[in-house]
């Protein structure tokens, strides 16, 4: 992955996982995020990668509800679902 990011990016096994924390979140914030992930797909087509975007979950948590109720963000083609909770394998 690219270090232009302000967001963190880890991986394990062919997973990866993208983070970005937001201390007060804005919806700067978040569209900030969205340009982050525009950059990694961008960077994937560069370097003839494709990623399982029907993978791809959303997990939100911290207080601003108004925030994390109506933001979304979208892969290169489809908004990117939302869960409540999410499997990790890492140890």
């Amino acid at each position: 992955m690219p270090s232009c990011f302000i967001l963190v990016t880890s991986s394990f096994a062919d997973d990866t996982r993208v983070t970005r924390k937001m201390n007060r979140p804005t919806q700067e914030d978040t569209v900030l995020l969205q340009e982050d992930l525009n950059t990694i797909y961008r960077w994937a087509a560069e370097n003839n990668m494709l990623f399982n975007e029907s993978k791809f979950e959303a997990l939100r948590y911290g207080s601003n509800n108004n925030i994390k109720e109506h933001t979304y963000y979208n892969t290169t083609q489809d908004p990117i679902d939302v869960m409540s909770d999410l499997r990790d394998l890492q140890i």
